[in-house]
C-alpha cells in the first residue's frame, strides 16, 4: 500500500484490471482508492462477481461508472447470476458478450 499511496500523491494515474475474483478486488480497490483521492482512470473487470448491494452501488457509481467496464460472457453463468439472488449488484457499464452459434468455431 505505501508504493500505491506514493504513487497516488504524484498525481499519477492508476488503471486496475482483475478476473473472476481478482475482478471483484479491482473494484474494491479501485473504491477504496478513488475515495483517498486517487485518480483512478479505469477498471477493467472480467467475469467478476456481483459483490455491491444498493448502497456500494450507488456510492461507487458516482465515483466511478465512467471508468468501469465490466465484461461479461453470456455463457458465464457466475458474473449473471451469482449475487444478484442474494441482494448484489453489478459495478460500472456492463459490456455483454454473446455467445457464438452454435457450430460457429468448428471447422
Amino acid at each position: 500500500m505505501s508504493r500505491l499511496r506514493r504513487h497516488c500523491a504524484g498525481g499519477r494515474p492508476l488503471v486496475l484490471a482483475g478476473h473472476s475474483l481478482g475482478g471483484s478486488l479491482a473494484y474494491m480497490l479501485a473504491f477504496d482508492l478513488a475515495q483517498r483521492r486517487c485518480r483512478v482512470d479505469g477498471v477493467y473487470v472480467y467475469g467478476a462477481l456481483n459483490i455491491a448491494g444498493r448502497d456500494l452501488q450507488r456510492k461507487y457509481n458516482a465515483l466511478l461508472h465512467a471508468q468501469t467496464f465490466s465484461c461479461i460472457n453470456y455463457s458465464d453463468p457466475i458474473p449473471r447470476v451469482y449475487g444478484l439472488a442474494r441482494g448484489y449488484h453489478p459495478l460500472g457499464q456492463p459490456i455483454l458478450t454473446q455467445a457464438p452459434a452454435a457450430g460457429a468455431l468448428r471447422r
